[in-house]
């Protein structure tokens, strides 16, 4: 059954040529502020710590700092169209999202958006009835209320923002970001990105080339300016601090597959030359699969056989999975006619075949760690630790890192010193890089007693009791005195070798430059003073 939008505001010039503007527009609706719907269908505590700490779980697989060495999984629908199923689909993915939580860091893919290559069906939130009406404003309504109930259950979702206004209405409940093959070359969506609070993947063009989703990432780090709207719904420019957690989706294409070894070698190559960190994702379906989701769990067999081999720029997966096998058209009666647990956009793997792939994944994660000598888990007894002295403790920082906190940093209790592994460290890194500017810290951190991640939680109130189920802590961090605004995360195993990405990191390199070339030009005018 197929309806057709109605409009708020009729536009009377429709077709009128002599009109100067507007002659092609049918109507307009208005669209519901995105904060008056934030208020209606509000985060809850429990939400928002699904979010912040697969945010910074997945921040620290991006930048290989993750002490388990995990492997990124986004995986779920190709799109979302019942939320009923995507709770029940979601409810079976805690189960294996909590049985492999040492070996995999599950995402659940949550496409409400569809770029189409030519028409169709563009999402639940463009046209939640499936039936052309495009009822947007209830579209954002079931979408947000949706994510919320996914976020509840303690499911960390990904998805594609396809504009620069939906963002406003559901980023909030998002772990991590994607931007489709179609779309990586797009500057707007380019500019997008720059601003988003979670990492984001940049696909590779549909004709497979990989220098669009290259050049993105360098993009997306610098501050960018766009137009989009603000939380009550006005007009704005928007402008950013720039994304720095980006990373390249190898998707394939119409010139073939590129998951292969050889693919993945040059894929490195690629990045290493930008002075990119050598950080990949694979999608396993679309180009990859050559559109055939049959093929799926072959494209991950193969990655999987990389990286038990100690393969470690291999960093993520993105897999098309729902209850059911395949995929069905919208029968002329309607939604009320699909198949349960289906999807209506491309084919995916079923369920049976979904726990097979997960479990083969998992296992060449272990296999890795093995391989790379690495146990991939926490050495040290928290239980223990937290009931012994301050001063024990700040001792302890220097052989693990990370310290238990009795409280903010005060006379008394001081914050500890850097662990002298990262000391060390710096130094010798200060030697290949003389002209950079940095420094190691310790950082007053909100830890999660559940995951025992960091948060991103700040009190306003010292004395103000901590939320349930979260503790501080000291962690080590670097700090680029050139690029103020973020810390770097080192780790005794890892040492500072993320940190020397940043320092290759073209946008570093030229305040490094801009700087010497000031500070030259500040000696040569001093000493024609001087004369």
């Amino acid at each position: 059954m197929s309806m057709s939008a109605s409009f708020h505001l009729e536009n009377p010039h429709l077709g009128n040529k002599d009109s100067i503007e507007d002659w092609r527009i049918r109507g307009v609706n208005p669209l519901t502020p995105p904060d008056l719907l934030q208020h209606e269908i509000a985060q809850t505590p429990k939400s928002k710590e699904t979010v912040l700490s697969a945010r910074n779980e997945v921040v620290s697989v991006v930048q290989n700092t993750d002490p388990k060495r995990r492997l990124l999984v986004i995986i779920g629908p190709c799109s979302i169209h019942d939320p009923t199923a995507a709770l029940d689909y979601a409810d079976r993915l805690l189960q294996l999202k909590h049985q492999y939580a040492d070996d995999l860091l599950i995402v659940m893919r949550s496409y409400l958006e569809k770029p189409r290559t030519t028409v169709g069906w563009k999402g639940l939130i463009n046209d939640p009835d499936i039936n052309n009406s495009f009822q947007i404003n209830k579209g954002l309504r079931v979408s947000r209320q949706l994510f919320l109930d996914l976020t509840e259950k303690g499911m960390p979702l990904a998805s594609e923002m396809l504009d620069t206004i939906s963002p406003q209405f559901l980023a909030d409940m998002l772990s991590a970001g994607a931007i489709g093959a179609r779309t990586t070359e797009s500057q707007l969506h380019r500019e997008l990105a720059s601003g988003l609070s979670y990492p984001v993947g940049f696909k590779n063009g549909t004709d497979g080339s990989l220098d669009v989703a290259i050049d993105a990432i360098g993009a997306v780090m610098h501050p960018h300016h766009f137009l989009s709207v603000t939380k009550p719904g006005l007009v704005a420019i928007v402008g950013t601090m720039g994304n720095e957690d980006c990373f390249v989706i190898l998707r394939g294409g119409k010139k073939g597959t590129n998951y292969d070894q050889k693919s993945i070698q040059e894929a490195k190559e690629a990045l290493e030359k930008k002075g990119l960190r050598q950080r990949l994702m694979v999608d396993c379906s679309h180009g990859n699969s050559l559109k055939d989701h049959r093929n799926q769990p072959k494209v991950a067999n193969d990655l999987a056989r990389q990286i038990e081999r100690g393969e470690e720029a291999i960093m993520g997966v993105m897999i098309e999975s729902n209850i059911n096998e395949g995929a069905q058209k919208v029968p002329k009666e309607g939604k009320e006619g699909l198949k349960y647990g289906v999807s209506i956009t491309d084919a995916c793997i079923g369920w049976n075949t979904t726990e097979e792939v997960l479990e083969v994944l998992a296992k060449s994660v272990r296999r890795r760690r093995e391989v790379l000598g690495m146990n991939g888990h926490q050495e040290t007894n928290e239980q223990t630790r937290h009931h012994e002295s301050p001063a024990e403790q700040r001792e302890a920082a220097a052989q693990v890192g990370r310290v238990d906190a009795v409280g903010p940093p005060t006379q008394e209790h001081p914050m500890p010193d850097p662990p002298a592994w990262l000391h060390q460290a710096l130094i010798e890194l200060q030697l290949t890089y003389p002209e950079d500017l940095f420094e190691g810290k310790m950082r007053y951190t909100a830890v999660s007693t559940v995951t025992d991640m960091p948060l991103s939680l700040k009190l306003s109130n010292p004395n103000e009791p901590s939320p349930p189920d979260t503790k501080f802590m000291y962690y080590p961090r670097i700090k680029c005195l050139d690029c103020p605004g973020k810390l770097y995360s080192p780790g005794p195993e890892i040492g500072v070798n993320n940190f020397e990405i940043h320092l290759k990191n073209r946008l570093h390199r030229e305040k490094v430059e801009k700087r010497v070339r000031d500070r030259g030009r500040s000696a040569a005018q001093g000493l024609n003073g001087d004369l």
